[in-house]
């Protein structure tokens, strides 16, 4: 992000670019692309939605961790036929 940045500053002065509205979608309607914000929606939307499955992961498995050590209730510790902790999961949602 701050590599990101500094390029764009190379680009433009800091204080050319609009305060009110992304740089990086200001650069990429310079450019052409003139769904820019669109694109830099669905990029931050797709990471947050990733950060969200990947806490939501490592959350169940912890608790299901936590059971099966007895410092959690033993039925966190309950794996589906697949292997999941489903509780584990369901309680990390929670």
């Amino acid at each position: 992000y701050v590599g990101a940045l500094f390029v764009i500053m190379c680009i433009y002065p800091w204080n050319v670019l609009n305060p009110s509205e992304s740089p990086f979608v200001q650069v990429f309607s310079v450019v052409g692309i003139v769904a820019a914000a669109s694109i830099i929606n669905f990029v931050v939307i797709t990471s947050a939605a990733s950060a969200a499955n990947s806490a939501l992961f490592s959350t169940s498995r912890m608790v299901y961790s936590l059971a099966k050590d007895h410092h959690a209730p033993g039925l966190l510790q309950k794996l589906t036929s697949s292997k999941v902790p489903s509780n584990a999961l369901f309680f990390s949602t929670i």
